[in-house]
């Protein structure tokens, strides 16, 4: 690994926890870590004091986020991440007679 500082290199292969739905678990439930910021924050501090980590990666909390902006419902389980059960195009109708039957076919509807 390189820091930031190309020519000084780490005496050490730096550790950084996957922050999702574990990280939730130490403290919380899934569904609470993913939905609310403090309890969130409580389960993040928790990855750092348990792990003593180099970083930490923020990006998996992000995959929740994507579809609720997009409108996408979600099934939230208790102790899993959660499940898009829509998506905000599936019900038009221009959308729905241009994709290839076949590809229909193959689809489970909502």
């Amino acid at each position: 690994m390189i820091k930031l500082d190309p020519a000084e290199k780490y005496g050490k292969v730096p550790g950084v926890p996957f922050a999702g739905v574990h990280a939730g678990k130490l403290k919380d439930t899934a569904i609470e870590f993913l939905t609310d910021e403090e309890k969130m924050c409580r389960s993040l501090v928790a990855v750092n004091e348990i792990y003593d980590p180099d970083g930490q990666n923020l990006l998996c909390l992000i995959c929740n986020w994507k579809p609720r902006i997009l409108g996408c419902e979600l099934m939230w389980l208790e102790n899993a991440p959660p499940s898009v059960t829509t998506h905000p195009l599936s019900t038009n109708p221009i959308i729905q007679k241009n994709i290839p039957k076949q590809v229909m076919a193959g689809c489970r509807s909502h």
